[in-house]
């Protein structure tokens, strides 16, 4: 048995890809993550802010 892309978005018929919004939210969550979350990581840490 070979496994295909199709086969790893697929699972008994249901679709697990994102739909382009979703693609959108995700890209969204990561870019505020990199600016926004890790550049303070240490901070909020000693702080205990949230």
């Amino acid at each position: 048995y070979e496994s295909t892309k199709s086969d790893t978005k697929t699972a008994g018929g249901l679709n697990f890809e994102l739909t382009s919004e979703q693609k959108e939210i995700q890209l969204l969550a990561r870019k505020f993550t990199k600016e926004e979350i890790i550049p303070n990581a240490a901070h909020y840490d000693k702080t205990g802010e949230v």
